[in-house]
């Protein structure tokens, strides 16, 4: 099968593991990027021009224009069988509707964020209609994608982790002293949105169990309204085989998802589990579906996580039967072919 894929600005790497899994399983992928390192659009990031607000929303619809004419330039060339996206950001309505109603191909979205947050989407919204099949990663957003895309065929689909970037490796006594911790925890503090204000409440709570963060988007405006994050604050977002040590290393990883997560969690989990890393998991309902009591901690309200912080740094060998359960399930589970096999059987 022919595959042509949207490959935004995302962080996180989803993107590369989806396109990595479909070549796995025997299909060809086209990717359009975005080119948004290039033009006038960095340079104004850099100077700090974007407070002009004329300019911004200017150049971002003159980047969105050039990215959906190269994409229905792909399209003409390529001749897809598929086209699949991960929440499709840039793209216009226009540009679907036409793969989807003129070109007559099958249109696919992994709805992996709330497309009705209005920080994140301008365009994605009013692309719903034109897809075929949406896979969301919470059926909490159900309802309201339903009402938008009453044709298109909707499943719940959860996320997934590498198995070559997330797995037991070899360790230094360098990478323990810049890793090993008591309480860990990496990720976004989304700048000076509100839903950074979540993570960032919960882990100023627990800092004084001797918690090291690491993430990037503006940690440091977070700084006036939770002192005591400063002083955790370890530096930039880390890359895979760094994350992938310091999740092994770190006596306890606190997962925090993004507070749109309602019912579903966030591929952390996993890639955590998949690298033996311990885990105290801010609960989630879809995680009762995959894993048990014995595989998994998780809390539920900060008098229960500081509890439990509290008894598996005084007890170690409590960690291991937790880390070895849930290890044993990602074994052969859960990867990024598993999941788009699974959704390949679904549009078939």
């Amino acid at each position: 099968m022919k595959i042509l894929m949207p490959i935004n600005n995302w962080l996180g790497g989803t993107h590369g593991f989806v396109v990595k899994a479909f070549k796995e399983l025997g299909h060809e992928v086209e990717v359009c990027p975005l080119d948004s390192e290039k033009g006038l659009y960095p340079l104004i990031y850099h100077l700090k021009l974007r407070q002009i607000k004329k300019i911004e929303t200017y150049l971002a619809k003159q980047m969105s224009d050039v990215y959906n004419r190269k994409m229905l330039s792909l399209v003409e060339q390529f001749k897809p069988d598929l086209f699949f996206s991960l929440n499709c950001r840039w793209l216009y309505p226009g540009t679907l509707r036409y793969i989807k109603e003129r070109c007559r191909i099958c249109t696919v979205c992994w709805v992996a964020d709330n497309p009705f947050d209005s920080t994140r989407f301008k365009y994605f919204p009013h692309t719903l209609k034109f897809f075929d099949y949406l896979f969301l990663g919470d059926m909490i957003w159900r309802q309201n994608v339903a009402n938008l895309a009453p044709q298109a065929k909707i499943y719940h689909l959860l996320g997934a982790y590498d198995p070559d970037s997330f797995k037991p490796v070899q360790v230094t006594a360098g990478d323990r002293e810049v890793y090993g911790c008591n309480l860990a925890f990496a990720g976004s503090a989304y700048g000076e949105k509100a839903e950074g204000v979540y993570r960032s409440g919960i882990l100023a709570q627990v800092a004084h169990f001797g918690l090291k963060i690491w993430g990037d988007d503006a940690w440091d405006k977070q700084y006036k309204y939770y002192p005591e994050l400063e002083l955790a604050f370890q530096g930039d977002r880390l890359d895979f085989p760094a994350l992938n040590k310091m999740y092994q290393i770190a006596n306890i990883n606190l997962n925090i998802p993004n507070p749109q997560c309602f019912t579903t969690f966030q591929q952390r989990l996993f890639e955590i589990a998949a690298a033996k890393g311990f885990q105290i998991v801010d609960y989630r309902k879809d995680i009762d579906t995959l894993f048990s009591k014995d595989d998994v901690v998780t809390f539920k309200s900060i008098a229960d996580l500081k509890d439990k912080v509290a008894f598996f740094l005084k007890n170690p060998g409590e960690r291991t039967g937790y880390i070895n359960n849930i290890y044993e399930k990602m074994k052969d589970n859960h990867t990024y072919k598993d999941r788009m096999q699974e959704m390949l059987k679904k549009i078939s």
